[in-house]
């Protein structure tokens, strides 16, 4: 599992203990080296992998969004044929 994914989640969260407890939640806490490393359960994992594949399908329609009002003919196609299938 990618350990920039977890570490993003737990961003927002500022208190080691809330922190520790939505972890225990989410999945398992475990020491190595006096270090703690999560390990996320499956449905939490699977979250995670969605959120980050809908946040770079969100990133690439934006970039298309912004060179389609520069004009540019080719985002402009890839907007309308995107709508068109969206509506469907």
């Amino acid at each position: 599992m990618d350990e920039k994914l977890t570490d993003d989640f737990f961003k927002a969260f500022e208190k080691d203990e809330k922190i520790n407890l939505l972890k225990s939640s989410l999945g398992t806490i475990k020491m190595k080296d006096s270090i703690n490393l999560f390990e996320p359960n499956e449905q939490f994992k699977a979250y995670l992998e969605y959120k980050k594949k809908f946040d770079e399908a969100n990133l690439k329609l934006n970039e298309i969004k912004e060179r389609a009002e520069k004009n540019e003919i080719k985002a402009i196609q890839q907007l309308s044929i995107s709508g068109q299938l969206l509506k469907k």
